[in-house]
């Protein structure tokens, strides 16, 4: 009889595992519908158009150089899209969440995100994304004259230690 309940036991075992991880993973993908995860991928891609507008100023286009800009931006939005939509990140979140968190700090995770707090953080992260990527770009902007700086120094420094060998 004791032999028995082992083997059951040892049946067993990986079943439950099993189990246990597919309810943990179908717990991560709910987690990713609370969160409107595709949602929010498809707002930073519309958060983009603002930087690549930003970039078309600075390069000072030609009204003819416009359009082609334009285009290529498009093209560029259209194959980021493809390549990098929700349905090309939602594996890999939903591995990343089931590694990172347990299925219990999961489920409180969408507990919180139904939560009146968690609706409005989420109604809120559109306006929030916007700001901060505004912040960004300036932020950036400000920046690339030293990080232009830091290149040069580099550069120079690599042509030193080429000429000196």
């Amino acid at each position: 009889m004791p032999k028995l309940v082992i083997v059951l036991c040892l049946l067993f075992t990986p079943i439950l595992a099993l189990a246990q991880a597919e309810s943990h993973r179908e717990a991560a993908i709910e987690l990713m519908e609370v969160m409107r995860s595709d949602q929010i991928v498809d707002q930073v891609y519309e958060s983009m158009t603002p930087v690549f507008t930003q970039m078309a100023e600075s390069m000072e286009l030609t009204e003819e150089q416009r359009p082609i800009f334009e285009r290529h931006m498009e093209r560029t939005m259209e194959v980021m899209q493809e390549e990098m939509g929700w349905e090309k990140w939602e594996p890999h979140m939903v591995d990343i969440y089931v590694n990172v968190y347990t299925e219990e700090e999961i489920r409180e995770i969408i507990a919180f995100y139904r939560s009146p707090a968690g609706q409005a953080l989420l109604d809120g992260m559109p306006q929030a994304m916007e700001q901060t990527m505004l912040v960004t770009q300036q932020m950036m902007q400000d920046f690339m004259p030293r990080l232009q700086e830091l290149q040069d120094e580099l550069i120079a420094d690599l042509e030193r230690s080429r000429a000196g060998q």
